[in-house]
């Protein structure tokens, strides 16, 4: 779109250019610490139509002690099912036109265009996976990421979650708590104590900023400060809870906390797709214009939605 400017220039300004700061400032997007964690243990190397995990959800119970020659119980015991769920696509266009990139060439291009689109492109495509991982999958007609809102939950809200139902399969629930008030240590470690079983702990919280400042508020008042030196180094810039890190993701919902196991919710990319896959530039035959996608495949998958806890409605 072109803009009709009138402009003045006197000598000084006629004969001197701008100078123009040769970086662009991040004025939308935020941090995404929960995708980056999600990226450190994601698995990869899957393929196929679905994605299929096998999970054991009870004991053989045709066991026990015995005497003598009393009868075995012989009863086949069915102690496992299949989480089944769907694949997700995501797509970022990415276009220039040729006027565009004509302009920008040479010593008249203080930044690169191209490698701005891009790397655009790419927070673009990041905001909209975090956005799917939080998400319960139902989406734009349900292609969006199953993400945080169906796995971590106790049919609440989501009843069935990756073709397993809660209702019935009661031990495919995650720990769910409505708290109706401010966060509290103890709720905190209510919930951590539950999901806790020996060294099999959560090793990632998520929450809010104004979460993760009223946590701040309750731990301050047992800082202590360096008596030695005089001085007193005020707050916290990092929180960890039971050594567990308490992360801000700006795509959290509001009033939520999340408590996350990384030995059973992972990032599973479909091969090949580890990283998102660039189309290429794609020229129409009548347009001076060069489009090209940056492609995602894959879904976020929990397989013992029990070791997964999440805390709502939290009062800030």
């Amino acid at each position: 779109m072109s803009t009709s400017l009138t402009v003045t220039y006197d000598t000084v300004t006629a004969l001197t250019n701008d100078a123009v700061i040769k970086t662009v400032t991040d004025n939308v997007f935020n941090s995404t610490p929960f995708l980056k964690w999600l990226k450190q243990h994601q698995k990869t190397g899957y393929s196929g139509n679905q994605l299929v995990a096998p999970v054991e959800h009870a004991r053989n119970t045709s066991g026990g002690s015995y005497r003598g020659s009393d009868l075995f119980t012989t009863t086949d015991v069915d102690t496992a099912t299949r989480a089944i769920i769907n694949w997700s696509d995501y797509y970022q266009t990415v276009t220039i036109t040729g006027d565009d990139k004509d302009f920008n060439r040479g010593k008249a291009a203080i930044i690169n265009l191209i490698d701005y689109k891009m790397r655009n492109g790419r927070k673009s495509l990041s905001y909209n996976l975090t956005a799917g991982a939080f998400s319960d999958g139902t989406g734009n007609s349900s292609k969006d990421l199953v993400g945080l809102k169906a796995a971590v939950d106790d049919s609440t809200n989501i009843s069935t979650y990756a073709n397993i139902s809660r209702s019935t399969d009661t031990w495919w629930k995650a720990k769910y708590t409505a708290l109706s008030d401010y966060i509290s240590l103890s709720a905190m470690q209510s919930m951590y104590g539950d999901l806790t079983d020996n060294e099999d702990r959560p090793d990632a919280i998520i929450t809010t900023q104004d979460v993760w400042d009223d946590i701040w508020e309750l731990l301050t008042p047992i800082q202590r400060s360096d008596s030695e030196k005089m001085s007193v180094n005020y707050g916290f810039r990092t929180i960890t809870f039971n050594g567990t890190p308490i992360w801000v993701d700006a795509q959290c919902p509001s009033g939520e906390m999340y408590y996350l196991n990384s030995a059973y919710i992972n990032l599973y990319p479909l091969e090949g797709y580890e990283e998102p896959k660039w189309t290429g530039w794609k020229v129409p035959v009548n347009q001076d214009v060069a489009v090209g996608q940056l492609l995602w495949k894959g879904q976020l998958l929990c397989t013992n939605c029990a070791k997964q806890g999440r805390i709502v409605s939290i009062t800030t």
